[in-house]
């Protein structure tokens, strides 16, 4: 399975493999990198999310001093500001030594191999072909559902970019897979709610299957947690 620190350390070697160091300026070569990659891909966006998410799993490391948290912390945030719109006119070279340095790469190093290492991880696999017909069920009861037009192009388009996490979850990792499958059952989840007694015995089996699947991947935000436990106590007991 693959971390988002691992992702990121994919990321450092694909670019540097991928754009010649004399591309000039950065912007240019980030542009490049990105045509070159599958799909609707954006490194700079990637790099945010994946940071973000290796912030809230530092919670998670047990035993973890204030020292370390911070100084964990610190390497994120100054990874990730490698890419903000003033350095984007830098030469690719340089903005390529900038994100290279080994304070970055170690923490990354570290933080992949610890978070590996916690029991909390091994819940995290994803199942490809349970997730796709998952999706397709979701998906095909919406195409039925009496809702706005406006709230199921809003689920659809997280089904679509769920697909693409999942026809390439080598590249983004778990983490992304389940920050975005969370969000789905959670916004799901508010609507199970509101659903007529048909609707929701239509919805049940795949309602129980998405709650089961965020619980059994762990890290749920707040919102998410609230929405599911809501559509979980609607839930007939089996």
């Amino acid at each position: 399975m693959k971390t988002d620190a691992a992702v990121l350390l994919d990321l450092i070697k694909e670019m540097s493999a991928a754009v010649p160091a004399n591309a000039d300026p950065t912007y240019g070569a980030l542009h490049a990198f990105n045509k070159s990659q599958q799909g609707e891909f954006d490194v700079i966006v990637v790099v945010n999310d994946s940071c973000g998410r290796l912030r809230r799993f530092i919670d998670l490391i047990p035993d973890t001093t204030d020292v370390h948290r911070g100084a964990f912390l610190s390497a994120i945030k100054a990874f990730e500001n490698n890419f903000s719109l003033k350095n984007m006119g830098l030469p690719w070279k340089q903005f390529l030594g900038n994100i290279q340095t080994a304070t970055h790469t170690q923490a990354l190093h570290f933080l992949d191999y610890m978070i590996q290492s916690q029991s909390f991880w091994k819940g995290r696999r994803v199942e490809v072909d349970d997730a796709m017909e998952l999706l397709g069920l979701l998906e095909a009861f919406l195409s039925e559902l009496q809702v706005p037009d406006f709230i199921r192009g809003i689920l659809l388009n997280d089904i679509a970019k769920l697909r693409v996490v999942l026809a390439n979850y080598e590249k983004f990792g778990e983490q992304d897979y389940w920050d975005k499958f969370q969000k789905l059952t959670g916004l799901f989840g508010s609507i199970y709610t509101t659903l007529d007694e048909n609707a929701r015995q239509q919805a049940t089996p795949i309602m129980q299957r998405m709650i089961q699947r965020v619980t059994g991947g762990l890290s749920i935000s707040a919102d998410v947690a609230q929405l599911a436990t809501t559509a979980f106590a609607l839930l007939p007991r089996v």
